[in-house]
């Protein structure tokens, strides 16, 4: 922690394009993040040329994207079974 004009704040994590696709585990494309900048659809601090992207918004766009789980009191769903044609014994399978 910093203690910047009296009072107590918590640095900032500042990433750049390749710190934040590691820190979403690769599931989003470098490219991608980068048009997401270019069409500001995602808050960056830009450092003269330099692109950053706070940790925290990249937390919020997990948040943002995180599906609850259903409540299902029959348990687990059951993958549907794909319908094969029975053979009657001695008859050959077309």
């Amino acid at each position: 922690m910093a203690v910047i004009n009296g009072q107590t704040r918590t640095p900032r994590r500042l990433l750049r394009i390749p710190e934040a696709v590691a820190y979403l585990n690769g599931i989003i494309a470098p490219k991608t993040l980068r048009d997401w900048v270019w069409r500001r659809q995602i808050a960056v601090v830009r450092l003269g040329r330099r692109v950053c992207i706070e940790e925290a918004v990249l937390d919020q766009l997990i948040e943002k994207n995180t599906l609850p789980a259903l409540e299902n009191d029959k348990g687990p769903r059951k993958s549907p079974r794909i319908q094969t044609r029975s053979t009657k014994k001695g008859q050959a399978s077309v």
